[in-house]
């Protein structure tokens, strides 16, 4: 994009608030990016546009290409979609678009209208003023047109309604308002863009691009996002250039830049430098957020700290071994509580605005200091006034800090307690607990009174000056605290930019090792993306643990900081390719874990914890697979281990149990204990046809390993997997109900619609009538919902309001990725398009992917962990689902599937072994291409490309 277009950038967006009960959807949207497709994901409708005459035009927009409209386009004069229910927009919605008009006509050149006798929404330029004419659904209509603009630039126009009144804006200022019902006469006529069905000379002659509708109204923080899109480049900030006149002042220059960077990373707590976009990338804001207080975190690696979301403070600090989880610090402005106003939850850190108390702005940042113990809570106070301001303030600092023992580390947050003594020494105050403490410092001088256990100071601001508060924090053992504190306070801007850069390079480093995904789907992209990141907060960078990295099942909370094994096999590609060496450590950590009696491993020692669980057989296997295909490591498998193997101590605990000598039976798996923790039905238990099916793979993954190591197995393992498919097929399936059954100790068969029979289908198990059977039940009566896809199915007796992960409500977030993977592997891409579709709304609402998320709303499991390492098969079911990549032996296989919602996708440098891949789906013409080493194969959908190692 050239810089005169960059200087004559404006967005026009328009967006009508409706009634905030309504549910965050994007109903249509529109990339134009070469194409007439509905790319939104978050409904489950293709809205896709009809060029009126000839075929559509493209030009240069704001985001990619723009469709051409109007008179002198030498193709459609504009484009339509068939009315559907959800362009009859009700309640709370929104409608934007980028526009550039090539030349001002008299009267009605329409943008987006749904319009004949009586209009529901009605977008156009009259008279060279840009507004909104609608009718109400009591037949009055309503229009204001006074947002005045000229030919030869990018606009953004906003219409901004709350149920009584609609203001115009027009690159951020007010242009004009009326007063309305909140209702719309929705009728049956067509979406129109550019121009009319029903009026042929009242077109819009100029470039249309990134139309959008949603049934809610978007917030303000939302249309700076939008024109965040045009900050200028790093490479190009020497050029003073902004897309919107934020301060309104009637110029755009730096100090729009300034005003948009203060509202979201504050100048004087992230200097902006190469990084920021990474950082901001990932922002989750307070209006888009839906996470409860007690499951947003700050994460460094080191430690984690959660942010108050209703006071100025910070809250529950985590550093294994150590443990503050009754800790509290509040900040009180004036000696008052101050409430957030606004917040920003980034991956560094967490941002507040709390307005103006008393004449002063106060905001803050918490920021978790990268490679310390320690936490800096930046308070910033600006006078506002030409006069001199005094601010008083305390810290109130409760609660307590203990060593925690490797086996408390368990599923839920270890409790420091509340016994503490507090002193002052050196300055700081000290939190003692014996062997554990926390140190806090400030950097302007304070008073301690230990009767009221406040610490208090003064800010003297003159006018207009700004002075910023640093309080660290730092915990661990008594002996080190103090020199842990006084290092950042030396330096507290440095270290929390310092901070900054690491987390940023984690990313990086992380977007080096697995492949880029391009697409013009933001949605898309944010769902890989937000896998990542989620794999990120499980990351632990610590020589106090039992591995550096260590990798966690959840953790950011404090829960689950162990490792356990059914978690990380999710994502055994994913981590083989991200961190080899780490996977390849835990394997060996595995191995001295007793898999055969404990289901995970604990963070301090790598003790092992908890009890034998049924995956585990299976979860070893996987890891042991996935970690040799994925790096060709051969030589681990033939590794001493003791004095066998590690293939052979792997095939031992895999094999474990079995008469290799006899054709194999199903296993009794027990209770529900030992299974899915079911509570209202007891169908799945004992025989189950999962995980006796992943034995299975088992098998065949083993017999792989034992050929690529040169040693012979102890069974013919191939035949032996051949022989459990038949006795499942035979003993467990039921033909008059199109589903695998379980069976109970007395093998009466037992019927559980769970989403665990879906699994079968990466087995083998199922014939192609079996396949097609239990799909059937893959449907809006029984396993869809709008939002994603039940654990158990919501017909099922068993069917539990209270248990989110596997009782039915929603899924366990590793278990949706992973469907969609196994059932893109089996070929049965509509289905598995359809489940990412309903999905696709995690990347941007989550900050990180928590333990269990809903299928029939937009939330979360809120008495579960807050972050799961399995998050990281959102990204995992894009490259080996929707990529169709299978690692062999010898070859790589790609057997790509195209996305209706998509136009652009591509997989960049995906290394795997000793090649880097471009992968490349080419909608339009059916085909895919692969690069390899400067060499493009181009094949059809549907036909592989293979590519030897």
């Amino acid at each position: 994009m050239n810089e005169n277009f960059m200087m004559n950038k404006i967005i026009l967006i328009l967006i009508i608030l409706l009634p905030a009960s309504a549910f965050s959807a994007i109903v249509a949207q529109y990339h134009f990016d070469g194409n007439l497709l509905d790319s939104s994901s978050q409904d489950v409708i293709n809205d896709n546009l009809t060029a009126n005459t000839g075929s559509a035009v493209y030009a240069t927009g704001v985001s990619g290409l723009a469709i051409k409209t109007g008179n002198s386009t030498g193709g459609a004069n504009f484009v339509y979609a068939a009315d559907s229910a959800e362009l009859d927009l009700s309640g709370q919605f929104t409608i934007e678009a980028f526009i550039y008009p090539e030349s001002i006509s008299a009267q009605w050149s329409r943008i987006i209208l749904k319009w004949n006798n009586s209009t529901a929404y009605h977008i156009a330029l009259n008279y060279g003023n840009a507004g909104l004419h609608i009718t109400q659904s009591n037949g009055t209509s309503l229009n204001t047109y006074s947002a005045a603009v000229t030919a030869g630039k990018w606009y953004h126009l906003a219409a901004v309604g709350n149920g009584s009144t609609v203001k115009i804006y027009l690159n951020g200022i007010a242009k004009g308002n009326f007063s309305y019902n909140g209702t719309l006469n929705n009728t049956a006529e067509e979406l129109m863009i550019g121009g009319s069905l029903r009026n042929a000379d009242y077109y819009f002659n100029g470039r249309i691009d990134e139309v959008i509708l949603h049934n809610e109204a978007k917030s303000v923080s939302y249309l700076l996002s939008r024109a965040s899109l045009l900050l200028p480049s790093v490479e190009d900030q020497n050029t003073p250039k902004f897309a919107a006149d934020i301060n309104n002042d009637g110029i755009v220059n730096f100090a729009d830049f300034a005003e948009f960077a203060d509202k979201w990373l504050p100048e004087e707590f992230l200097k902006f430098n190469n990084t920021i976009e990474d950082l901001r990338y990932f922002a989750i804001p307070m209006a888009d957020n839906v996470m409860l207080e007690k499951h947003l975190f700050c994460f460094s690696g080191n430690l984690t700290v959660n942010p108050q979301t209703t006071k100025a403070g910070f809250q529950k600090i985590y550093s294994p071994p150590y443990s503050a989880s009754t800790f509290a610090g509040e900040f009180k402005p004036f000696n008052i509580t101050a409430a957030p106003v606004n917040y920003i939850w980034y991956p560094s850190e967490f941002y507040c605005d709390y307005g103006k108390i008393n004449n002063v702005k106060i905001e803050s940042t918490l920021v978790p200091i990268a490679g310390s113990s320690a936490v800096v809570f930046a308070v910033k106070l600006s006078n506002t006034t030409a006069n001199t301001i005094s601010v008083p303030f305390q810290f109130v600092p409760t609660g307590a800090i203990s060593y925690i023992s490797s086996s408390s580390w368990g599923w839920t947050p270890p409790s420091s307690g509340n016994t503490t003594t507090k002193y002052v020494q050196n300055s700081k105050l000290i939190m003692d607990n014996g062997s554990a403490g926390i140190c806090i410092g400030l950097n302007i001088p304070w008073t301690w009174s230990s009767s009221t256990g406040v610490m208090s100071g003064t800010v003297a601001l003159d006018a207009n000056e700004t002075q910023i508060v640093y309080i660290t924090s730092s915990l661990g053992n008594i002996g080190s605290i103090q020199t842990i504190a006084a290092n950042v306070m030396a330096d507290p801007a440095s270290y929390i930019a310092d901070s900054r850069r690491s987390w940023c390079n984690e990313i990086n480093q992380l977007r080096e090792s697995v492949p880029e995904m391009l697409t013009d789907n933001p949605d898309l992209k944010m769902f890989y993306e937000r896998g990542l990141l989620t794999l990120l907060t499980c990351k632990w960078k610590s020589s106090s643990l039992a591995a550096n990295p260590w990798y966690s099942e959840s953790g950011i909370d404090g829960g689950a900081v162990c490792n356990y094994i059914w978690g990380t096999a999710y994502i055994g590609n994913m981590l083989a390719m991200a961190d080899p060496d780490a996977l390849k450590n835990f394997l060996l950590l595995f191995l001295d874990g007793d898999l055969l009696n404990h289901y995970a491993i604990t963070p301090i020692d790598g003790s092992a914890t908890g009890p034998y669980y049924s995956y585990n057989k299976y979860s070893l296997s996987t890891l042991l697979y996935s970690y040799v295909m994925i790096t060709g490591d051969t030589a681990f498998l033939t590794q001493p281990y003791g004095s066998t193997t590690i293939l052979q101590q792997v095939s031992s605990i895999c094999l474990d149990g079995e008469n290799l000598a006899s054709t194999p039976a199903l296993v009794n798996y027990g209770v529900n204990s030992n299974l899915l923790e079911l509570k209202k039905t007891t169908a799945y238990q004992y025989y189950v046809p999962s995980p006796n099916a992943e034995r299975c793979l088992i098998y065949e993954q083993l017999a792989k390993l034992y050929s690529l190591a040169g040693i012979t197995p102890p069974a013919d393992l191939n035949a032996r997997s051949a022989e459990l498919k038949t006795v499942i097929r035979d003993l467990l399936w039921s033909s008059s109900i199109n589903w695998f059954n379980a069976r109970n100790n007395y093998l009466i068969s037992t019927t559980a619609y769970s989403l665990q029979i879906y699994d079968l289908l990466r087995t083998g198990v199922p014939t192609s009538t079996q396949a097609a059977g239990i799909l059937s039940h893959l449907n809006a009566t029984e396993f869809l919902s709008k939002y994603g896809i039940h654990s158990l199915s919501k017909t099922d007796p068993g069917y539990d309001t209270t248990d989110v992960d596997w009782g039915g409500p929603g899924v366990y977030a590793g278990d949706a990725p992973q469907i969609v993977e196994d059932l893109y592997a089996s070929g049965y891409d509509s289905y598995a398009e359809d489940i990412l579709r309903r999905i696709l709304w995690w990347g941007k609402t989550f900050p990180y992917y928590p333990q269990a998320i809903y299928a029939d709303q937009r939330y979360y499991r809120t008495d579960g962990r807050a972050n799961v390492i399995a998050g990281f098969t959102a990204s995992q079911s894009i490259i080996f689902g929707v990529f169709g990549v299978d690692v062999q032996s010898d070859r790589i296989i790609i057997d790509p599937h195209t996305l209706n919602f998509v136009g652009q996708l591509k997989l960049k440098n995906l290394k795997i072994r000793n090649k880097i891949l471009d992968i490349e789906i080419l909608p339009a013409s059916g085909t895919f291409e692969v690069t390899d080493a400067g060499n493009t194969i181009t094949s059809s959908i549907g036909s592989a490309v293979t590519i030897m190692f």
